[in-house]
């Protein structure tokens, strides 16, 4: 008895369930959207944006009927915008769709701008129009464009056996990894976008050197956002990296050189990777003013390669920010900051975790690298592990470098190659803000805080080596004989 009452309410209850709800016509029951604008902030033209979403809810008790969608610039010409409801990609012919009371519809939009002749930005909007017992309601969509210049293949990767300039006439959107066998240069003011795993392998000599008012930048291709509030360009390891190599199977000059200057290398998974497979034939890298910023592995690494560094910002890296494995390498005025991922962001924006090692990590000596001649002058080295400067050496005093001037987040060094240094102690505050904060957005900021200890402790800039030393990342004046440690000079 009891198992037939059991049964028979709940076919009563599939009975109630299925009831159809009852239309209403009157000109209060109205349709409520999530968002009454759909912003698409920069889409690369003929590549397509990503699909965004926004909900149609009805919240009367009884059903509504949208009796009509159209898009207001339907003129069939040129139309940017595309829209999907209920299943149907054709919004315009869209009729008598019902919606439950309490009840919801998803709709889909994505947006697709045709490429431009020329070096116009243009802005696309239009608005969607749904109508539902004699009462209009609109959704206004806008996209941004950027007319760019693809470089694709089916398989992947381009090859350049003689050499690639890459120009500012437009930015690059590029999805291949581009292995270059001859000079690479990249002029003033040039912006790539690089594509999920695409990378840049130069096996010749580098160029890449902007301008303080044309920097070159290199970036991922996403410009959509990964939570309501927060831009892909947060993420690393949005694309892949930077590999300079010196081979000698490779016809190579033996005076390799890579130049870069004024350049932005952000989000990607390692920064910049020089590497030669021999110590007699090093190659040079000269980096100034550059900032490597949000990396999923590395910064720099240099493994048989000499080096001048000056004026650059080495951030927020998951692995080693400065790797310096055989050669002879001066590092001046340049700051490395890792404070990657947890707890130094209060949302998880990253798909991996920071490793256990130090920012800066000098081998001096090693079986196949040759000898580390490391100077690091002026400089600051601190994040989130301690020690944030580590120099590899058994014993120690068979180092051959130098520091000195320099904020130090580690043990003190042995007084035979490091002097006039500061150490980190356990309250100092050294910059403006080493934390991704996601409600305020209060991104990091890697500028001197107002009483950073990196103040005023640098040695004299006449005892410095590197031109352009007279100056900071910003363009700022340094102080000549009592300069802050560091890329960036406190504003006076």
């Amino acid at each position: 008895m009891t198992r037939r009452l059991s049964i028979l309410c709940l076919v009563a209850l599939a009975l109630i369930g299925c009831k159809e709800q009852q239309l209403t016509y009157s000109s209060n029951a109205k349709l409520s959207l999530s968002a009454d604008s759909v912003l698409f902030d920069t889409i690369f033209t003929a590549a397509g944006s990503s699909t965004q979403q926004v909900m149609i809810y009805n919240r009367n008790s009884n059903a509504i009927r949208i009796s009509r969608v159209w898009w207001q610039k339907n003129d069939g010409q040129g139309h940017c915008f595309f829209a999907n409801l209920d299943g149907e990609n054709n919004i315009n012919n869209l009729r008598d769709i019902d919606i439950n009371g309490g009840d919801s519809l998803y709709l889909f939009l994505r947006a697709e701008i045709d490429p431009y002749n020329n070096d116009a930005h243009p802005i696309e909007s239009d608005t969607l129009w749904l109508e539902c017992n004699g009462t209009r309601t609109p959704l206004y969509v806008e996209a941004y464009g950027m007319d760019v210049e693809r470089i694709r293949t089916d398989s992947g990767s381009t090859i350049y056996p003689n050499g690639l300039r890459l120009t500012a006439a437009k930015p690059y959107l590029i999805y291949d990894t581009l292995w270059i066998a001859g000079k690479l240069t990249i002029e003033p003011g040039a912006t790539l976008y690089m594509h999920k795993n695409a990378h840049i392998i130069a096996y010749g000599n580098v160029d890449a050197q902007g301008t303080p008012d044309k920097r070159i930048r290199i970036m991922g291709d996403r410009t959509d956002k990964l939570f309501p509030k927060v831009p892909y360009r947060v993420a690393s390891g949005q694309w892949g990296g930077i590999y300079l190599f010196r081979l000698d199977s490779m016809p190579n000059p033996l005076s390799t050189s890579y130049r870069l200057a004024n350049i932005d290398i952000l989000s990607g998974t390692v920064g910049l990777f020089c590497h030669s497979n021999t110590p007699e034939n090093k190659p040079k890298l000269y980096l100034r003013n550059a900032r490597i910023h949000n990396m999923a592995e590395y910064g720099v690494v240099m493994e048989n390669t000499n080096a001048e560094i000056l004026n650059t910002e080495v951030s927020n890296c998951a692995s080693y920010g400065l790797y310096m494995a055989g050669g002879k390498h001066i590092v001046e005025h340049t700051s490395v900051a890792n404070y990657f991922g947890y707890p130094y962001t209060t949302i998880n924006i990253h798909n991996v975790n920071r490793e256990d090692v130090a920012g800066v990590y000098i081998l001096a000596t090693s079986y196949d690298m040759d000898e580390s001649v490391s100077t690091l002058r002026n400089c600051i080295a601190t994040g989130a592990v301690t020690p944030a400067l580590v120099v590899d050496s058994i014993p120690e005093s068979g180092f051959q470098g130098q520091i000195t001037g320099c904020y130090l987040q580690c043990d003190t060094l042995p007084a035979e190659w490091a002097s006039q240094n500061v150490y980190a102690q356990k309250n100092d505050t050294v910059f403006k803000n080493t934390y991704y904060l996601y409600n305020e957005y209060n991104y990091y900021d890697f500028h001197l805080y107002d009483n950073s200890p990196a103040r005023r402790i640098g040695l004299p800039l006449s005892s410095l080596q590197l031109d352009g030393r007279n100056k900071d990342l910003d363009g700022l004046d340094r102080d000549p004989e009592y300069p802050d440690a560091g890329c960036y000079v406190y504003p006076q």
